[in-house]
């Protein structure tokens, strides 16, 4: 019993490994004659080394492990103690309660998940050190299975050169277990991310699923290649080229050339926001093919411009770029958690099928140069992530993070003195909620 209790017995696995540890360490133990002499558990009498101690954490082996240690009891060994020393190759420290939780399920669902881990890192893993992905991969294995109690790792491993590997935390059991551990959320009934999916998902059949790599904007069929704009940089001048090539509109747009410079200038970050100015590949030889500006400001982000020219455009790689910008805007840490966007008649669909919605109240974007126009556009909102569902937005936040963004992004100091602002904060006029469409 002790060698199946160790070794993970001689059926379980499904691998003949299984069952030569298991017979090895049976054979050892029946010529080891001493054994059952009752010894102090410093002074054992046979040693064994198993490689970790998962086939004591699974559910199923509870029992024999009561009715091991009642036999030894039996026959006068009370001590608590195996009869063979153990000796552990790796082991981990975990409060008792997840030994008889989501740890003895472990080998249900969790080995699957830890081992699919590598098969999304691969791409574009920067780690090419052996040693190291497995440190990398045991951690994330920890993080996965015990949720909230080990934070996922934030060094530049994990991020290296832009090469960003990113972590979903999951749950196991029935559906509030999972909302709490993979959401966060203590009260799902009470949410509206929750009640918002569960609309959505009322009365279908089948739901659609969406690659993790997918969802954190990665596809192998659909590559592109970012690489941040720095002062002074080889590739401003493509840049350049194709935000003249789409945003011609004077009164919306600013001059090409004032891209590099401030405010809308090269990739940057300051006490109260982060800019960033991409340059979109679809190969890391291709020439530039796109374009993307974006600010994270305190407890929101927001969309410059954004532009794809062929072989880029008309791929489907928008919603794999939106991804892209809200993973930056996450480590931005800010704070922000969704982010606006202005934007004209042509592409206000496009956005509202990627999840932005519309505030359906007048807007006017502020000039871009003193005396300039106020032209008229559509501002948008979105929710980082999937979205199932119009988000909640209070007109307190609106207006908040509206000042912040004229701020910032139009440099204008005191925005309630402003016509743009004092306008929009009438229309708005202390609405509890803010209506979108």
């Amino acid at each position: 019993m002790e060698a199946e209790l160790l070794t993970g017995g001689k059926d379980r696995g499904g691998a003949a490994s299984a069952e030569r540890r298991w017979r090895e360490h049976l054979e050892a133990m029946l010529n080891e004659r001493r054994l059952m002499q009752y010894t102090s558990p410093a002074d054992p009498r046979f040693r064994t080394e198993i490689p970790d101690c998962l086939p004591l954490t699974s559910s199923v082996v509870f029992p024999g492990v009561d009715h091991y240690f009642k036999t030894l009891a039996s026959v006068g060994r009370v001590d608590g103690h195996f009869l063979s020393e153990v000796h552990v190759a790796s082991a981990y420290v975990a409060p008792l309660y997840l030994l008889t939780g989501q740890l003895g399920h472990f080998d249900d669902n969790w080995r699957a998940i830890v081992h699919a881990y590598a098969d999304v890192t691969s791409i574009h893993d920067p780690i090419s050190d052996e040693s190291l992905r497995h440190l990398r991969a045991f951690q994330f294995a920890c993080w996965i299975v015990w949720g909230p109690s080990i934070p996922i790792c934030t060094c530049s491993s994990w991020n290296h050169e832009g090469k960003d590997a990113i972590g979903f935390q999951l749950g196991y059991g029935d559906e509030n277990t999972s909302v709490r551990w993979a959401m966060r959320i203590e009260q799902p009934q009470h949410s509206a991310e929750f009640t918002g999916m569960a609309r959505h998902l009322d009365g279908r059949a089948q739901v659609a699923l969406v690659p993790l790599d997918h969802y954190a904007g990665y596809d192998r069929a659909r590559p592109f290649v970012i690489r941040e704009i720095t002062a002074g940089d080889a590739d401003l001048p493509a840049v350049r080229a194709i935000y003249e090539a789409h945003f011609r509109d004077g009164a919306s747009a600013m001059e090409a050339a004032a891209l590099g410079s401030e405010p809308a200038g090269a990739s940057r970050r300051r006490d109260d926001h982060a800019y960033h100015l991409w340059a979109l590949r679809p190969t890391p030889e291709a020439p530039v093919a796109g374009l993307a500006s974006f600010f994270t400001l305190a407890d929101t982000g927001f969309g410059g411009y954004i532009a794809l020219a062929p072989p880029l455009r008309g791929t489907g790689r928008l919603p794999l770029l939106l991804a892209r910008i809200e993973t930056q805007m996450v480590r931005d840490r800010f704070g922000a958690s969704g982010w606006y966007i202005e934007c004209g008649d042509a592409v206000l669909a496009t956005f509202g099928r990627v999840g932005f919605y519309e505030v359906a109240i007048p807007y006017r974007q502020p000039p871009l140069r003193p005396g300039g126009p106020a032209p008229v556009l559509h501002l948008l909102y979105k929710p980082f992530g999937r979205v199932y569902a119009p988000p909640t937005l209070s007109g307190a936040a609106l207006l908040a993070s509206l000042r912040r963004i004229q701020r910032v992004v139009y440099a204008i100091d005191r925005p309630e003195g402003e016509a743009v602002y004092r306008d929009l904060a009438r229309e708005i006029d202390g609405r509890a909620v803010v209506p979108l469409r």
